[in-house]
């Protein structure tokens, strides 16, 4: 699991926001 939190960590925000949308 912690490897995907760093693949989330290194995506730029725009990717995270998209992620949480």
């Amino acid at each position: 699991m912690f490897a995907v939190i760093i693949d989330i960590e290194s995506l730029p925000e725009q990717v995270k926001y998209s992620l949480l949308s």
